[in-house]
């Protein structure tokens, strides 16, 4: 979320200054900021297993994703297009947050961290960040520096600083991510970790 929320920023920053972004762009920055936020959000949705999606397969695409949004970037750069860069933003967000779970915790087996669906195989997890603990958590409280970090230089939106419209989309996302990662897939992935110790008998 936090990624999605200041790789968004970053690209339309640098941008903005080498005066590629018309004025019209240039106004909706808090707004891409956003959908690159909600991107990195959307990922996960595949957690929802019992609508018969399966976690880091069904929504995860960690090539898919980057290859759109920078499709969708270069036309959308070249016509100047407000609903290209939104979506660009929001697919450039999804991508992190796919290609970063490659080096978080596994999920399934220790062998799995991502499901390629171009080479329909999944990626090795290599289990640098493992999930819901310390180094993850610290990964993510410096992505959320970053970002607040990054918005007092929004620019204004509907006559409300850009920094307060960035600022209070992320924390809702924030607030809701961290509510369910506690009440849901913390104790999910605990009582997976068990079974498949308890299956292979790893004390």
């Amino acid at each position: 979320m936090g990624f999605g929320f200041v790789i968004s920023y970053v690209l339309l920053f640098i941008l903005n200054h080498l005066g590629m972004l018309s004025p019209t762009l240039i106004a909706l920055i808090p707004i891409f900021v956003i959908f690159g936020a909600l991107g990195g959000v959307f990922p996960d949705i595949d957690r929802k297993e019992d609508w018969g999606l399966k976690h880091r397969q069904t929504l995860h695409y960690a090539i898919g994703y980057g290859a759109l949004s920078a499709f969708l970037f270069a036309i959308g750069l070249t016509i100047q297009s407000t609903s290209l860069f939104m979506a660009s933003c929001f697919f450039a967000g999804a991508w992190l947050h796919s290609f970063m779970d490659i080096f978080g915790g596994w999920w399934g087996t220790p062998q799995q961290s991502v499901y390629e669906h171009l080479r329909r195989k999944w990626f090795y997890a290599y289990n640098f960040v493992p999930f819901a603990e310390d180094r993850e958590w610290s990964l993510q409280s410096f992505s959320d520096v970053l970002a607040l970090a990054i918005s007092p230089s929004l620019p204004s939106f509907m006559n409300y600083p850009g920094w307060i419209v960035g600022l209070a989309c992320f924390s809702v996302i924030w607030l809701v991510s961290t509510v369910y990662e506690f009440s849901t897939t913390v104790p999910k992935r605990r009582a997976m970790i068990q079974a498949y110790e308890r299956a292979h008998k790893i004390s």
